[in-house]
């Protein structure tokens, strides 16, 4: 077995049903308990980010700068490069299940920052910490679990961002420029020895710089893309939402394979892509000297919101309505029954 093998069966492995119904579930709780705090606290997390208080800072990063740079590791690689493989490998209707995992998981993004930050954080240095590490020492045996949930971040930080980010960075500009792989990987990593060697404050100011720009030239091409189409929008809606239900078939209370797919990988690409649960955005808000646990998970909410209901949904709008007007179908039945045929 080469290693591109048994990296796709663990991937297949970490990413499969139990992992999903376990993710889902907690949403839907957390979602019912909080007394569905992502609908009713949509508008104030958007006034938060006008607050004064969420702009202040004595630690190494302001509530605000802590879901800039939430964004800045959910927005790329996951939002893009993720929902183009969901939808290739789950048909259109796992956009559909981005969307309302997306809408889900902003629960579950609120509950962990509101965790997070509702400990005191602590001094280390010139360095505050604050988040799972430090509310996982409170359990038994809390120091281990704090060392094991620090071990699990740095091979989140190897694996899904280094290695997917830079795969993805490289790959572009191979394919574009005609880049050697080697100049790129090159210059990857001169920048991030610049940028880490500032210290945590020097990683926000890059951070506050480059995610505007990123967010601005994301909606701006994607507005001008989604424009060109504009006569596909409304079947590739349609076609989306049909292929979220319309399986193969649906008989003896089970979904069609085509479902599943789409569910699958729907809700697989959104966990990657927005983070929620892993507990990264809590170690980010933790770090900020604002511990207002009920703002803080509220603003946090917004970078699932942005990440995954505005950014995928988009990418996978753009994707399906491109498809729709190449494929020069006249009408949406025969749109999905070639994809229900391909997937």
């Amino acid at each position: 077995m080469d290693i591109s093998t048994l990296i796709i069966a663990a991937a297949d492995a970490i990413w499969g049903w139990p992992l999903i119904f376990f993710v889902v579930g907690i949403s839907l709780f957390f979602t019912i308990v909080t007394g569905y705090v992502q609908f009713r606290s949509f508008g104030y997390a958007w006034r938060l980010t006008l607050k004064r208080e969420m702009h202040k800072t004595k630690g190494d990063m302001s509530p605000l700068e802590a879901l800039i740079n939430a964004l800045s590791v959910s927005l790329g690689n996951g939002s893009i490069a993720g929902v183009a493989t969901a939808v290739a490998s789950g048909g259109p209707g796992a956009a559909f299940w981005i969307f309302v995992l997306g809408i889900l998981g902003m629960a579950l993004r609120f509950v962990e920052v509101f965790i997070g930050t509702a400990f005191p954080s602590m001094q280390l240095g010139d360095m505050t910490l604050g988040g799972p590490v430090i509310y996982l020492a409170e359990l038994p045996g809390g120091r281990w679990w704090a060392k094991l949930y620090a071990l699990f971040l740095v091979l989140l930080g190897l694996a899904a961002s280094a290695g997917m980010q830079s795969n993805s960075i490289c790959f572009g500009c191979v394919y574009l420029f005609g880049v050697s792989p080697l100049v790129v990987a090159t210059a990857l990593f001169i920048f991030v020895v610049v940028v880490i060697s500032g210290s945590a404050r020097r990683i926000v100011l890059v951070a506050d710089a480059l995610v505007p720009i990123k967010v601005i030239l994301f909606f701006s091409t994607a507005l001008i893309v989604l424009a060109y189409h504009w006569a596909s929008l409304i079947p590739a809606l349609k076609l989306i939402v049909s292929c979220a239900f319309a399986g193969k078939a649906v008989a003896g209370g089970c979904l069609g394979f085509t479902v599943q797919q789409a569910m699958r990988y729907g809700f697989a690409r959104t966990i990657n892509a927005s983070e929620a649960g892993l507990g990264s955005a809590a170690v980010l808000f933790g770090g900020t000297d604002v511990h207002k646990p009920f703002k803080n998970g509220v603003l946090s909410m917004l970078s699932v919101f942005i990440s995954t209901n505005l950014v995928c949904f988009m990418v996978a709008l753009m994707i399906i309505a491109s498809g729709v007007s190449e494929s020069g179908a006249t009408s949406l039945g025969l749109t999905i029954q070639a994809y229900e045929t391909v997937f």
